[in-house]
């Protein structure tokens, strides 16, 4: 380590422990500045338990919806108009049992969704450290005779009944915005994961 520009200082634990990792002893020369010649491999704040830290709320919900002769049934995550938060959603799938199925990821608005759909709910906190297990966003369900809620961003097909992931992900919602699931095939129940993060809305971040 003695050829480098800078020398390692150790400054708590984790760069004692990187120091250790590279072989340099304290009184070896090295780097002072990891960021300066070493590209950063370690950042433990990126795990989920320091979510909580940062204020970002794990939430994940299966949501169920029956069919309905003559309709496409639908699942969707809202976040209302009037909220101060956005959501982050990470994994959405349908889990169904039509062989060929075709099913769409849509983005739309809350009054969409809310013209549509009808039964609601929310999500629970995959954190329980937070004093509320529920999360802020709202998922809706149902059914209509449209096949489109809004605009369609991806469209999934599989030649066996099975589940079918989405990968256009991750999405950001901002306040008055969804995304919702559609299975394509009429009169078919189905089964919705649905996983995101929320967090409160930083000041000019969002212009509506």
């Amino acid at each position: 380590m003695s050829n480098l520009h800078n020398e390692l200082k150790y400054i708590g634990n984790e760069t004692s422990g990187i120091a250790i990792a590279l072989g340099a002893g304290e009184t070896d020369e090295g780097v002072s500045r990891l960021g300066e010649t070493l590209t950063p491999v370690i950042d433990i704040r990126q795990y989920p338990e320091y979510a909580f830290l940062r204020g970002e709320r794990l939430c994940a919900q299966l949501r169920q919806q029956g069919g309905v002769a003559a309709e496409f049934s639908s699942v969707a995550l809202v976040v209302p108009a009037a909220s101060s938060f956005i959501a982050i959603v990470e994994t959405v799938s349908i889990d169904q049992g039509v062989a060929g199925a075709l099913v769409l990821l849509q983005i739309a608005s809350d009054a969409q969704v809310l013209a549509t759909l009808a039964t609601t709910g929310k999500g629970s906190t995959r954190d329980r450290r937070w004093p509320t297990f529920n999360g802020r966003a709202d998922i809706l369900s149902g059914s209509d005779p449209a096949l489109s809620i809004g605009i369609s961003i991806e469209e999934r097909r599989k030649a066996a009944a099975e589940t079918i992931d989405f990968v256009h992900l991750p999405i950001v919602l901002t306040p008055g915005t969804a995304v919702v699931a559609v299975h394509g095939t009429l009169n078919t129940a189905i089964n919705v994961n649905l996983k995101w993060r929320e967090r409160q809305l930083i000041s000019r971040e969002f212009r509506p």
